[in-house]
C-alpha cells in the first residue's frame, strides 16, 4: 500500500479515497445471511480496519455493493464505506 501512496503523492495526489465494504456490517452475521454465505466468525477479513490502521478515516457509509444471494435470488446492496486521507503526505512522514 505504501508503494501506493508514493506513486500517488509523486503523480501530485493531494487525497487518495478508498471504497470498501463497511467493517461494522460485515462483523455481523447478518449481513453474510443476507447472502447466503455462512458466518465464520474467525475467517472473516475487513479490510476497513486495516485501512484505519494505515491513517485513513471514513467519512461515509452507503449502500454500494449489489450481491445476489444465491439460494434465494434476492438482490442485497451491501453498506460501504469511503475512506480517505486528505494529507497523503502525512502517511508517508513528508511534508
Amino acid at each position: 500500500m505504501k508503494g501506493l501512496e508514493e506513486k500517488a503523492l509523486e503523480a501530485g495526489a493531494r487525497e487518495i479515497t478508498l471504497n470498501t465494504l463497511c467493517g461494522i456490517a460485515g462483523a455481523t452475521p447478518e449481513l453474510w445471511e443476507s447472502i447466503g454465505v455462512e458466518y465464520k466468525k474467525d475467517e472473516v477479513r475487513l479490510n476497513e480496519f486495516w485501512y484505519e490502521r494505515l491513517g485513513y478515516k471514513a467519512y461515509k457509509r452507503e449502500p454500494r455493493y449489489k450481491e445476489k444471494n444465491p439460494k434465494t435470488g434476492k438482490i442485497v446492496k451491501l453498506q460501504a464505506v469511503v475512506s480517505f486521507s486528505f494529507a497523503a503526505s502525512t502517511l508517508l512522514g513528508s511534508s
